[in-house]
């Protein structure tokens, strides 16, 4: 694969569109772990009032949402965009994304060479990007999700005529979407930039109000 302009600017849009869809993700995370402590605190009142039918939907609706989302990130295949189609991508490319090709992207300004901490997180020479590194970050990758994918290949987006006979924990689903969490603001970072230490939102209004009240409207 030979990189060009138009390469690199494609994967711009791919890591902001893969930010996007991996983002929403983690948010999801963050709003179902405070639904689950609300679950935990008030077991005995939500069974009273026969709370259970309807926190079983919103968990089976997360798993799915959840596992979904987890497995489009692991495709390679196909048209579609993809955090390890990008990496690999990118893999195919390395010792052609050199420092002085990525100086030519973003410029020296002579005050400060900022460039070269970001492309060193990718880089073990300095010269250009380490094919090895990208393995590493695609395989944990592969390995973490390995389980998760092969539930939502099986029962959600195929019903499978040989049942899912596997199993994975909540702990596997939450390092799954933490390990993208990481990998998202790694590779943005390099591609755009734009710096995030995590894509976890900062809400600015008080959105677990609505644990507090009643959803229909009182009279």
């Amino acid at each position: 694969m030979k990189l060009t302009k138009e390469n690199w600017n494609r994967w711009q849009d791919w890591i902001e569109r893969i930010r996007e869809d991996l983002g929403l993700l983690v948010r999801d995370q963050m709003i179902f772990q405070k639904f689950c402590d609300i679950l935990v605190a008030n077991k005995e009142w939500i069974s009273q009032n026969d709370g259970e039918f309807f926190c079983d939907f919103v968990v089976r609706s997360y798993v799915a949402r959840a596992t979904m989302a987890i497995r489009r990130h692991v495709k390679v295949k196909g048209d579609d965009v993809s955090l390890l189609k990008l990496l690999r991508q990118m893999q195919m490319c390395s010792n052609q994304i050199t420092y002085t090709f990525y100086v030519s992207i973003y410029p020296l300004d002579g005050i400060h060479e900022w460039q070269k901490n970001i492309f060193g997180e990718l880089s073990t020479d300095g010269k250009s990007i380490s094919p090895a590194i990208l393995e590493t970050d695609i395989q944990t990758t592969k390995m973490i999700n390995s389980e998760i994918e092969n539930f939502s290949d099986k029962t959600l987006s195929h019903l499978d005529k040989r049942p899912y006979k596997g199993g994975f924990s909540w702990d596997d689903l939450n390092k799954s979407i933490d390990n993208y969490n990481k990998l998202v603001c790694k590779y943005n970072t390099f591609l755009s930039t734009t710096q995030y230490e995590s894509l976890k939102p900062i809400i600015q209004f008080d959105w677990e109000n609505i644990f507090h009240k009643p959803l229909i409207k009182p009279a």
